[in-house]
């Protein structure tokens, strides 16, 4: 059989080159047509025309006799590499909504539950006011308002019981004589609702102001009554000692005498009297009685209110006194003048 004759093979090197450069460019105009489509489906969804979806993936589940189950696809995909492309692209499903379902559970259940203790909380709360009444100093009443068992129920529209309660309190008081009105002012309503407490109180006239023992100070009353020193009282007075030793008739005839005794002496010698002793002793007496120091040193004896018995009254004593002073010209040279007797006698240097 002849031979036949090959084709000679051109060996040149530039088509060679042209062959190669041909190829390279018909492989990128692939690759960039691939790439377009692949970027038009990520874009709308769509699979480009010329490029099938891939299909799906069946399963076939076969049992083997040893009980083994066997997965086994049919159909596969096809094997083009570019599928991936088509295979890659995220197609986003509706995210879970149980959060967003909890957090809507919650909030409706703690403003359910809000409401309900709003319906079902007290009642707010009516304040009031407690006016101090005029002669009480503000600090004696805050002491008052503070000690009383129920003090917080005062500012809160005090019932019958409570303000029945605090008169009581107020009553116990040595400064209080007796407490006239405790009510609530239905017409003193200022911007923020709230009553005023009135207190209207009949207060101890202060009478002598009086230093004790332990070195506090205090007042006698009118009636007798150790008042608190915080009270305001009547200036330039004789300050009472003693008290503690002493008993209370000798106290009852200072308050009886004193009126008389100081407006009488305060018209020839004012200010006269700079101390007052209620627990003197007494010469032949195992009693103590009353004397009244001046200030240029005079002692004025006055005695026990027993000592009434023997006829010498608070009257006779008074004049006694009185005229005895008016008597004598210096006080610097009578250290006493004594009118527990019947006859007043003073004793000069």
């Amino acid at each position: 059989m002849p031979r036949r004759r090959q084709a000679p093979v051109s060996t040149s090197t530039s088509d060679i080159a042209d062959d190669g450069q041909e190829l390279l460019a018909a492989a990128a105009a692939k690759v960039g047509k691939k790439v377009a489509a692949a970027s038009q489906q990520t874009a709308t969804g769509k699979p480009a025309a010329g490029i099938s979806k891939p299909r799906r993936q069946r399963r076939r589940i076969t049992v083997s006799e040893d009980g083994e189950t066997i997965n086994r696809d049919e159909d596969r995909q096809s094997s083009d590499p570019w599928s991936g492309a088509h295979s890659s692209v995220n197609h986003e499903s509706p995210r879970p909504v149980f959060g967003a379902v909890l957090c809507t559970i919650v909030a409706t259940t703690i403003l359910a539950l809000s409401v309900i203790a709003w319906r079902n909380g007290p009642d707010p709360v009516q304040a009031s006011l407690l006016q101090a009444p005029p002669e009480v100093p503000r600090a004696l009443f805050r002491q008052w308002v503070q000690a009383f068992p129920d003090s917080e129920a005062l500012f809160q529209r005090p019932d019958l019981a409570t303000m029945e309660a605090f008169a009581a309190f107020l009553s116990s008081q040595p400064a209080v004589r007796r407490v006239e009105t405790i009510r609530l002012d239905p017409s003193s309503i200022p911007e923020n609702g709230a009553l005023t407490l009135q207190i209207q109180l009949d207060m101890r006239r202060p009478l002598l102001p009086v230093i004790l023992a332990s070195g506090e100070r205090a007042w006698i009353s009118d009636d007798g009554v150790l008042l608190p020193g915080i009270l305001d009282g009547p200036r330039n007075m004789p300050m009472v000692r003693g008290l503690e030793g002493t008993n209370n008739d000798i106290i009852m005839e200072l308050i009886q005498i004193w009126p008389s005794l100081s407006q009488s002496i305060a018209s020839f010698m004012p200010n006269l009297i700079s101390e007052i002793h209620v627990d003197a002793a007494m010469p032949q007496s195992n009693r103590p009685g009353l004397v009244f120091h001046t200030r240029p040193g005079t002692r004025l004896v006055w005695g026990s209110p027993e000592e009434h018995r023997f006829g010498v009254d608070q009257d006779k004593r008074l004049r006694n006194l009185i005229h005895t002073l008016r008597c004598q010209g210096d006080l610097r040279r009578v250290p006493e003048i004594n009118v527990r007797f019947h006859e007043p006698f003073a004793i000069v240097r």
